[in-house]
């Protein structure tokens, strides 16, 4: 049983590994991503919308996930 415990700890660990990095893209992402949409042209300036707010949504959404895979791999590993 405390093998398969382990096991578990580890494998929510390398998926906790993996979620802060995808979370990071996005972080990247929105940085480099201009704000301001004076610049482009209207079709293009409502695909960078788009673009932002779905970046934001994914890191919303890889927050929570991780803030859930944390939580159990702190269960796992005191278990």
């Amino acid at each position: 049983m405390r093998r398969l415990l382990e096991y578990a700890a580890e494998r929510l660990y390398r998926d906790l590994l993996m979620l802060i990095e995808e979370r990071d893209r996005s972080i990247h992402a929105l940085e480099i991503t201009p704000k301001d949409e004076e610049d482009l042209s209207e079709k293009t300036s409502i695909f960078q919308k788009n673009y932002r707010e779905k970046l934001l949504e994914n890191k919303l959404a890889l927050d929570k996930r991780i803030d859930q895979v944390g939580t159990n791999v702190m269960y796992f590993m005191h278990s």
